[in-house]
């Protein structure tokens, strides 16, 4: 199954999407904010497949809920949709940054007149890092400025990489100076004893180096090349009665250990590049990828928080690893001359480009299947659909989405 793919061509730098808009920084210094369903419309007004391109691009989650699922099981019904997507995947989708001016909504020179090292959004924030510093500034404004051009400075720390979970938290790495996180919230935020206070909502996780890293549950996967990478593992705790939040008990998420990579794969020796996002942790290794489930809450005492699955052989001739992330649809593994995506059906992607930068969104209700990957030349929008009809615990590539609680999640950070 190849994934569905839009390709716009323009000099790009960064992208995000959010809220139904996609962001788009230029080399030539701008910030260009689309309407993300009228991109779409173009292609419907082709006469293309509306259903493909519907679940594909705007709303793949509805097809992980449960009444889909019963639905599925209609294999008539399975082999229609199926072949839909499939007939829009063999098309190749594009159209020039010239031709969706009518799709913008607006157009600004980019917050601090320099490009940023890298972006976040949560909660209609758009967090940014650049050489002097983190920056907030309010985006999804009904504005001919999207983002506001009044951005505030969070921190004087220069971060190599930022990421979002869904209870208001950021973690932040800043290279040599460690592993930090920032909580979003105030009224929420009850600093760790155990956990060395930076600023007013700013802790340190680990002084070990820090590349990039990303949430698993609710604990800290760091990553790195230059030390160990490990899980900063949190738990949920009950809180002071006296500091629950809107009169109801509350809870507090604690710092628990910082488990290194050696205890976790079981391996001493040479510390290899490991990354992870919700139940799955990836490390590689000479002749391929070390794969381990995490569970971040063990239901017995003795029960290990890590289970290590098997080892997958991988060959590529891009080069080293330089980075790798995990989305529901499988793990991406960025090589110093292209993409590797090992998708969870077991079926593999190759991207063999000089890549600029790529994006996974697993935190976006709508958009958790897309694969965003800046070219030279143009960026590809990959919607990938095989991972709606697989058994989610059994994944070996890809993290596992608990479909009992798609009826019942809170409100998405994206």
């Amino acid at each position: 199954m190849l994934p569905l793919k839009l390709s716009i061509y323009g000099d790009f730098y960064d992208c995000q999407i959010y809220r139904g808009r996609l962001y788009l920084w230029t080399f030539d210094g701008q910030i260009n904010t689309y309407y993300w369903s009228k991109i779409i419309e173009k292609f419907l007004n082709k006469g293309l497949n509306e259903l493909a391109l519907t679940y594909g691009f705007l709303n793949c989650r509805s097809l992980y809920s449960p009444d889909f699922n019963f639905i599925f099981k209609d294999k008539d019904f399975y082999h229609l949709l199926i072949q839909k997507f499939e007939q829009l995947s063999n098309q190749h989708l594009f159209i020039d940054e010239r031709d969706i001016q009518d799709c913008l909504l607006g157009q600004q020179d980019v917050l601090n007149n320099c490009l940023p090292i890298d972006t976040e959004i949560y909660d209609s924030k758009l967090y940014y890092a650049i050489d002097d510093g983190l920056y907030r500034a309010s985006v999804h404004q009904q504005t001919v400025k999207p983002i506001s051009n009044r951005p505030v400075k969070m921190w004087s720390s220069r971060l190599l990489s930022l990421k979002s979970n869904s209870f208001g938290q950021l973690s932040l790495s800043a290279g040599s100076d460690g592993l930090f996180e920032y909580n979003a919230y105030s009224d929420n935020f009850f600093p760790d004893p155990s956990l060395k206070q930076i600023e007013s909502r700013i802790v340190q996780i680990t002084d070990q180096h820090s590349q990039f890293s990303n949430y698993s549950k609710i604990s800290i996967y760091n990553s790195t090349r230059v030390a160990q990478s490990g899980m900063a593992v949190f738990e949920w705790k009950k809180n002071d009665p006296e500091k629950a939040v809107y009169g109801r008990k509350s809870y507090k998420r604690s710092f628990a250990e910082l488990v290194p990579e050696s205890s976790i794969f079981k391996k001493n020796g040479k510390s290899n590049l490991s990354w992870g996002f919700g139940d799955k942790i990836y490390r590689e290794t000479d002749k391929g990828l070390d794969i381990v489930r995490f569970n971040n809450y063990p239901k017995e005492p003795e029960q290990s928080r890590f289970q290590f699955l098997r080892t997958i052989a991988i060959e590529s001739e891009m080069g080293e690893i330089i980075a790798g992330g995990v989305a529901y649809f499988g793990t991406i593994l960025e090589f110093e001359r292209g993409l590797l995506v090992e998708l969870s059906n077991g079926q593999r992607l190759e991207i063999n480009e000089p890549i600029t930068k790529w994006r996974i969104y697993p935190r976006a209700k709508n958009f958790d299947n897309q694969l965003h990957v800046i070219l030279e030349d143009r960026i590809d929008i990959l919607s990938f659909y095989h991972d709606f009809f697989l058994d989610q615990s059994s994944k070996l590539f890809g993290a596992e989405l608990d479909l009992k609680f798609l009826d019942k999640e809170k409100v998405s950070s994206f």
